[in-house]
């Protein structure tokens, strides 16, 4: 199978075999799947976040010299406001 989806199965695709929901379903359905599966993960701790580990990671999703034109951090594409 490719990477673009050629090669799959009528009606399947990657992101069919993941589990992903099909096109049109219910918003109130996605809501009870992702409440399903978000209520399996466990609380961190202040010490977890205050970990030396977590400090680096930090630094290293803002940090542009990692990039290939060292002008592009993680948090260009993945920064999230809460």
């Amino acid at each position: 199978m490719v990477a673009n989806g050629e090669g799959w199965p009528p009606g399947a695709s990657p992101a069919s075999s993941m589990g992903a929901p099909a096109l049109g379903q219910d918003a109130d359905d996605l809501r009870a799947m992702a409440q399903t599966q978000l209520s399996t993960l466990t609380p961190v701790t202040q010490s977890e976040i205050a970990s030396p580990v977590v400090d680096l990671g930090r630094k290293l999703f803002w940090d542009m010299r990692l990039s290939s034109d060292g002008n592009t951090a993680c948090t260009s594409s993945h920064y999230q406001q809460a």
